[in-house]
């Protein structure tokens, strides 16, 4: 904004003159007055961890406090029947409740949100561990399916974490514990034995394991847009939903791009190799649409071996032909991290007319 600088409205929610929603509306305001793109910072995925040292200093001490109270109770406790064990893990989710109450909520500081979010999803996971195997399971299908409403337990209290505080970074273990529970679900015996052994094939493969890759792209379809969800109500990324979305991207680039990449790369040859490159093309175009680079990264390792594969058909496999393409993804991605704004907003003005991209980030 030509006036009011980006700080002084960060200054503004914090101290409570705005509140995120009013925060967001005002610039938005603003900029289309004054022209979005001109006003646009020069790294478009805008993206904070933390916002000083002193969040660094905090976070650090918060991790020494809550690490201490995990310690009280050693893991082997557990084989003495893990009510001590309960105990402390239940002190240290209260514990994390109330420091996120203070430095989350009425703070409102990033890295030491992420760190009590971290602590609260282990002392979380941690105690319905404990509560599983309080029980003396028995029967194998008894057994399997206390586990999987152990993960759904700890979904559903991310879930009311995320409804307390709001911190984006809930998203993540909230989407790992919904990740384990679809694929404890999905999987048989044979396919939970073997995914020790080749957990990328049996997780992500559709010709291999149809089941669990499946249940994967399931996952990262839900996790996709859900994230667009948040990405449409912030497309001036300015509030926490723009950053929920971001770590929603997280959880579903690494599903959707296993699942399609790793699936046509594996049928082998000059037809799999060319497939799984133009899925990563695919993959691509949808990162640039919706204006996120995860699905680039998560894809990028499949269009290396691509490469790698081409060049190795020709020179043969050796230390010049690995050179090559790690220097030539290097290089790739460096350009177009460079020039991302000029290439997605020509991708987007040469793109019909779909519906919501005009509520997409603006271009």
């Amino acid at each position: 904004m030509a006036d009011v600088s980006e700080e002084d409205m960060q200054a503004a929610v914090a101290s409570g003159v705005l509140d995120e929603r009013q925060a967001a509306r005002l610039k938005a305001f603003a900029d289309a007055r004054a022209g979005f793109r001109e006003q646009m910072p020069k790294d478009d995925e805008p993206f904070e961890f933390f916002r000083g040292f002193g969040e660094i200093f905090i976070s650090v001490g918060l991790m020494l406090l809550l690490g201490a109270v995990a310690t009280l109770a050693p893991v082997d406790t557990l084989t003495g029947g893990g009510l001590g064990y309960g105990v402390v893990m239940a002190i240290g989710l209260g514990l994390s409740v109330a420091l996120t109450g203070y430095f989350a909520r009425r703070r409102r500081m990033s890295l030491p949100s992420i760190v009590l979010t971290s602590w609260f999803a282990y002392f979380l996971a941690s105690l319905v561990v404990v509560g599983f195997l309080s029980f003396d399971w028995q029967i194998q299908d008894i057994k399997r399916f206390g586990g999987l409403a152990a993960c759904l337990a700890a979904a559903a209290g991310m879930a009311v974490y995320y409804l307390a505080f709001r911190v984006p970074f809930t998203m993540l273990p909230l989407g790992l514990f919904v990740f384990a529970f679809i694929l404890a679900a999905s999987l048989n015996l044979t396919e939970f034995n073997d995914v020790l052994d080749d957990p990328a094939t049996v997780v992500f493969d559709l010709a291999q394991s149809p089941g669990p890759a499946a249940a994967m792209l399931i996952f990262g379809l839900l996790a996709f847009a859900a994230a667009i969800w948040f990405d449409l109500k912030d497309p001036y990324r300015l509030s926490r939903h723009s950053a929920t979305a971001f770590w929603l991207h997280v959880l579903a680039a690494p599903a959707l791009v296993n699942t399609i990449c790793l699936t046509l790369y594996n049928v082998g040859g000059a037809v799999g190799y060319l497939a799984a490159t133009l899925a990563f093309f695919v993959m691509a175009a949808l990162a640039l649409i919706v204006d996120r680079r995860s699905f680039l990264l998560s894809g990028v390792a499949y269009f290396g071996l691509a490469i790698y594969t081409a060049f190795s058909a020709v020179g043969g496999d050796s230390f010049l032909t690995t050179t090559l393409t790690v220097g030539g993804l290097g290089a790739g991605m460096a350009a177009l991290g460079a020039q991302w704004p000029r290439v997605r907003s020509a991708f987007m003005a040469a793109l019909p007319d779909f519906p919501g991209k005009q509520r997409l980030p603006p271009y």
